[in-house]
């Protein structure tokens, strides 16, 4: 016949080979520690993250709200007046505007690309003064923009720009 030798479980070896007072400063270890740890390390930065989340949900609705007052405190913007449509789109007014803007001595290309378009590159340009011209330069010639090509140049202010205008419709 068999013997059965019952064995107890490890931990249980390893607790009964414990002082009682020792038993004791366990459990109140897995009572107390344990549970304070949870909370300090789980539950507490969870807190603040809510707490923060919270904070920037507020400043949002404050800025949202300023800046609904900013805007019932402005009339509403009207559209502008569109230019008045020159006449014909011509290179003899092309470089009339680039003339009458003071740019047309830094103008290294003019000149027609293709059907209906026309080249300008400045090689070295005042990027305000380009961009000036360029702005009310529809109205004057007749010609809108097709493309543009901005470099920045090392010196302050200055740039290289390539565009092509085609006739406005």
């Amino acid at each position: 016949m068999r013997r059965f030798v019952t064995r107890q479980p490890a931990l249980t070896d390893m607790l009964l080979r414990f002082s009682h007072r020792e038993r004791r400063l366990i459990g109140l270890l897995l009572v107390a520690v344990l549970p304070l740890s949870t909370i300090l390390l789980i539950l507490l930065p969870l807190a603040e993250a809510r707490v923060a989340a919270s904070q920037t949900r507020d400043d949002a609705r404050d800025l949202l709200n300023w800046i609904e007052t900013q805007a019932a405190a402005y009339p509403e913007a009207t559209a502008p007046e569109a230019p008045a449509k020159a006449e014909r789109a011509s290179l003899a007014a092309l470089e009339s505007a680039l003339v009458s803007a003071g740019l047309r001595q830094q103008v290294t290309t003019l000149g027609n690309r293709g059907t209906n378009q026309v080249e300008i590159r400045f090689d070295s340009a005042s990027f305000t003064d380009v961009m000036d011209w360029l702005t009310g330069q529809q109205a004057q010639t007749g010609f809108a923009l097709s493309s543009l090509i901005v470099e920045d140049l090392p010196s302050a202010g200055q740039v290289t720009v390539s565009l092509v205008l085609e006739p406005a419709s």
